[in-house]
């Protein structure tokens, strides 16, 4: 009897010790569960965050990018506007150049017509003043012939 009782107490202690082990058992492999969960949910976030980080950077590149380009261009734009302001300076200097020697010319032009206006005078009143010696001289003329004949 005593051994039977030995038995059934060893085969209680087993059942107890497996029940336990079985019941470690679960409680280890529900934490291992739920650390493969956290694994799992950890992994997704570092995955979102890495997603997330090189949109950032994607976008990053992109505004540097556009900031070069709109550099660029305003540097173009102040560029043409020097050369258009440089064509412009120009073109009005040649057009000072242009209206300054007109000016010349008339000037020297009216100066022209001023002494050829006054040399025309001065032909006419010669003209005249002959006109009037020549009559004088032909009405002299006249009345010597008419006393002669």
């Amino acid at each position: 009897e005593r051994t039977k009782q030995e038995c059934e107490k060893r085969v209680a202690t087993l059942e107890e010790r497996l029940a336990k082990g079985d019941a470690e058992r679960r409680e280890s492999d529900s934490r291992a569960w739920q650390s493969e969960e956290a694994k799992r949910a950890s992994d997704l976030k570092l995955s979102e965050a890495a997603r997330r980080e090189q949109a950032l950077r994607d976008e990053q590149r992109k505004v540097f990018e556009n900031e070069q380009l709109r550099l660029e261009h305003m540097s173009e734009v102040k560029r043409r506007h020097e050369e258009e302001k440089r064509q412009l300076e120009a073109e009005l200097v040649r057009v000072h150049d242009a209206l300054r020697g007109e000016r010349a010319r008339r000037v020297e032009a009216e100066a022209v017509e001023q002494s050829l206006r006054a040399e025309l005078q001065r032909a006419a009143e010669a003209y005249r003043s002959l006109a009037d010696r020549n009559g004088a001289a032909s009405e002299r003329l006249r009345t010597e012939s008419d006393r002669l004949r």
